[in-house]
């Protein structure tokens, strides 16, 4: 029991002498150094918070020091937040709010200590300076003089769209079920007149599932920016319909005049980023819709458009539109009628363009590629079925889709699918366009994979190189030894995505015009 009692006292005192501080320090005598002098926020909403910024503080002496005190400029009313070398925010060291002062920070020698930064801004313009920008800075008192370390945020001001406490919450079946079989259902509620409009004064920042109410029409003017925050969408009803009307940018400002719609987090680590918003909902009914020169992009699901398979119309037509960084499809139509020029979707979670229920379908001079960057993804670039729907009203499956000049690629062996339901139609036809799929599929003659078959597929290539300028950062351009140059067939699309005047002789598949790269004209003019 004696040796019992000694080994228990033996392990208190090691315990305690683990926990003290059992090193001297001396007061910072201010010559700490910064892994960087000024914090940079990239753009930001108001209302918005940040990414969390970090830099290193640095002892570079042979002493043990303590930093008596390190707080921000602007006080405990600043917008801005510290954590320091992850200390919690509520301490004893804290002196003041939480994050914004704190007291004896100690730094071994030799040693660094972290700092994170982060900013939340819900401030009047008078509190910006000229530039719109948000400034403070970290300040690190010592014996003999004050450092410090320059925060800068560039604030944009916003028009915000949001539920207030009058509007009348509506509520959307989907074809998702929940684990106890039942349809999920989600809510909206309806834009204001005055919210129809969106013009390029401001952007616009959406809070939630924001409803385009039938018999409405939301217009989207040239140079718009429309965000969402966090699991926010558009869905337009039955009867309402959207017309977003970007048009063509000079070359010197490829943005001016484009719409561009993304989620609230614009800061240059959220830039590429998939899932950070919800989805453009077009529901059944909603017919005459319209999308021209725009980007949309970092959505869950970019464009979901539903239909009953009878449209005589189409309910979607896309002009000059760029779709990337999906986290689950870039577009996906059930039982539609889309028409589309100069459409480009690439990194997709699952399919670029997933048509499901049939429908009917023309595209021209488009580039439906998936060569997605982030994760693992089990569907092709495209993939087209006329397949019923246990979960859908539609009566009518029958698939009529045409592609013309047209690119279909991945970094997948194969980046079409097709699944047929002989119940009803599926009429398809590839005209002039580069078609990546396995040669494997090609099994007989009454195959939808018989790509000798010229009715299906006419004058189309097979899994030749693209070669896109960069597919990681969406740069789908094409260059002169692209395997679509020159594939193509004279349309009415005789302008590019990026009005380029196509070739009138032999144009090239895609959405591109085919040109030489800045590295490659650098090449040509040494």
């Amino acid at each position: 029991m004696k040796h019992l009692h000694f080994i228990l006292a033996l392990l208190s005192i090691i315990l305690w002498s683990s926990c003290r501080k059992d090193f001297d320090t001396v007061i910072n005598k201010g010559n700490l150094e910064f892994s960087k002098d000024t914090i940079f926020f990239d753009t930001l909403f108001t209302r918005v918070k940040s990414s969390t910024q970090q830099f290193k503080i640095y002892n570079r002496s042979n002493e043990d020091i303590t930093i008596p005190k390190v707080s921000l400029e602007r006080g405990i009313n600043s917008k801005y937040q510290l954590n320091i070398d992850g200390l919690p925010l509520v301490d004893s060291d804290v002196t003041t709010a939480s994050g914004k002062e704190f007291s004896n920070i100690d730094i071994l020698a030799k040693d660094s200590i972290f700092v994170f930064v982060e900013v939340l801004v819900d401030v009047d313009n008078d509190d910006l300076d000229d530039n719109s920008n948000y400034d403070d800075a970290i300040i690190f008192t010592s014996q003999n003089e004050i450092q410090k370390v320059n925060l800068i945020s560039h604030i944009n001001d916003a028009y915000y769209i949001f539920q207030s406490d009058n509007d009348i919450l509506k509520s959307f079946k989907t074809t998702n079920r929940d684990d106890s079989g039942e349809f999920i259902s989600i809510s909206g509620f309806d834009l204001e007149a005055d919210e129809l409009k969106m013009t390029n004064e401001k952007a616009y920042v959406i809070y939630g599932n924001a409803v385009v109410p039938s018999g409405e029409t939301l217009i989207v003017d040239a140079g718009s920016r429309i965000h969402f925050h966090e699991d926010s969408s558009l869905f337009v009803e039955a009867g309402a319909n959207i017309i977003i009307n970007g048009s063509q940018s000079p070359a010197d400002e490829p943005l001016l005049n484009e719409v561009v719609i993304e989620s609230d987090r614009i800061a240059e680590d959220f830039d590429n980023l998939p899932g950070q918003w919800g989805f453009i909902w077009i529901q059944k009914g909603s017919t005459g819709n319209s999308i021209t020169n725009t980007t949309i992009k970092n959505s869950s699901l970019s464009i979901l458009i539903d239909g009953d398979g009878n449209e005589s119309t189409p309910s979607l037509e896309l002009k000059n539109v760029q779709i990337y960084n999906s986290q689950a499809t870039g577009i996906q139509a059930n039982a539609t009628h889309i028409i589309a020029e100069n459409l480009v979707i690439n990194q997709s979670g699952e399919a670029s363009l997933n048509i499901e229920q049939g429908g009917t379908y023309n595209f021209n001079h488009c580039t439906l590629v998936n060569y997605y960057s982030f994760g693992f993804r089990s569907l092709t670039a495209v993939n087209l079925n006329n397949s019923l729907s246990t979960d859908s009203d539609v009566l009518n499956t029958d698939l009529n889709a045409i592609f013309t000049n047209t690119i279909i690629s991945g970094n997948n062996s194969t980046e079409l699918t097709l699944r047929k339901n002989n119940d009803a139609a599926f009429n398809f036809k590839f005209e002039n366009s580069l078609i990546f799929a396995r040669e494997s599929l090609n099994t007989g003659t009454d195959s939808e994979y018989n790509f000798e078959n010229t009715d299906l597929y006419n004058n189309c290539v097979f899994n030749i190189d693209p070669s896109f300028k960069n597919t990681d950062l969406n740069k789908l351009e094409i260059d002169e030894e692209s395997g679509a140059n020159s594939i193509a067939i004279i349309t009415t699309a005789i302008i590019d995505i990026k009005g380029i005047e196509r070739d009138l002789t032999l144009p090239d598949a895609g959405a591109y015009e085919s040109a030489i790269f800045e590295n490659e004209l650098e090449e040509v003019t040494e």
